[in-house]
C-alpha cells in the first residue's frame, strides 16, 4: 500500500487556449497518468492523487510574468501567487491522510463527481490556518477589501456567509470546527453546502454590509454562460480604464 502525489498545474485542465502548449500538453498528461493509474487502488492499495495549482512564485514563473506586455498581466496574473511550501504542503497532506484525497478521488478509472462541500471541506481540512475562505472558480472579480472585512466578522463563529437573495457559500470563510458537518453531508449523500449551516454557528452577511467595499456589486458575480463571460469581460475593461 501507500500513496503517489504528483503536481500538474491548472494549464493541464479544462479547454481554454494557452500560450505555452509544449507545457499545458505536458501537464494535461500527468492529470491522465493519474486517472490511468486509478486501478493501482484496488489492485495494491495505492492511491495515486494529482494537484493543478495555478500560479505559483517560482523563478520561472517570474520570469514569464516580466516578459507579459503590461495589459496581458493585468489579466492573466492574480494579485497573490502561491507560494512553493503552500504547494508542498498540499501534496503531503494528500499522502498522508486518505480523507483528504476525495476532491481528486479515482475509482476503476473514473473521475468521480465531486461537490462544491467535497472542495469546500478539502480546503478547511488542509489549511494551515482555523479558517479557510473559498471562492468559486466562476467568480472573476477578486476583492481583497471585501475578503479582509469578512474575516474581521469571525470572531465566535464558524463561519462567516454573505446572504443576498440567498446564501453565497462559494465566497465564505470557513471554520475547522465545520468539519464533521460537512462530512456528515458528505456521507449522506446530501451535497447542499446551507444544509449544515442550522447546525453551526453562522455570521450572516447582508447586502448592505457589503456595499461598502464592493459598491458595483461585482464581487459574487459568477460566470455560467458565454453572455455572461462577454459581461464580465465589458466590465473589467471598464474598471481597468476608470484604474
Amino acid at each position: 500500500g501507500g500513496a503517489i502525489g504528483k503536481t500538474g498545474s491548472g494549464a493541464g485542465v479544462g479547454y481554454g487556449p494557452q500560450d505555452a502548449v509544449e507545457y499545458a500538453v505536458a501537464k494535461a498528461g500527468v492529470v491522465r497518468l493519474t486517472a490511468a493509474l486509478a486501478t493501482l487502488r484496488e489492485r495494491m492499495k495505492i492511491r495515486v492523487n494529482c494537484i493543478c495549482p495555478g500560479w505559483v512564485d517560482t523563478p520561472m514563473s517570474r520570469r514569464t510574468i516580466a516578459a507579459m506586455p503590461p495589459e496581458q498581466r493585468a489579466t492573466a496574473v492574480p494579485s497573490v501567487l502561491s507560494s512553493p511550501d503552500e504547494i508542498a504542503d498540499a501534496v503531503v497532506a494528500l499522502v498522508r491522510d486518505d480523507a483528504l484525497a476525495k476532491a481528486r478521488e479515482i475509482a476503476d478509472g473514473q473521475l468521480r463527481d465531486v461537490s462544491s462541500v467535497d472542495v469546500v471541506e478539502t480546503a478547511a481540512a488542509i489549511a494551515g490556518h482555523p479558517w479557510a475562505f473559498v471562492m468559486a472558480c466562476d467568480m472573476p472579480f477578486f476583492n481583497p477589501s471585501l475578503i479582509r472585512y469578512l474575516a474581521t466578522l469571525s470572531g465566535d463563529w464558524d463561519a462567516v456567509v454573505p446572504y443576498t437573495d440567498d446564501w453565497e457559500p462559494l465566497y465564505a470563510l470557513y471554520a475547522k470546527t465545520c468539519l464533521p458537518h460537512m462530512e456528515r453531508l458528505i456521507h449522506s449523500g446530501d451535497l447542499k453546502i446551507a444544509r449544515f449551516f442550522p447546525h453551526v454557528r453562522v455570521r450572516r452577511v447582508r447586502k448592505e454590509e457589503l456595499e461598502p467595499y464592493d459598491p458595483e456589486g461585482l464581487s459574487l458575480y459568477n460566470m455560467n454562460t458565454p453572455e455572461e463571460f462577454a459581461r464580465a469581460e465589458e466590465w473589467w475593461r471598464q474598471l481597468s480604464s476608470t484604474g
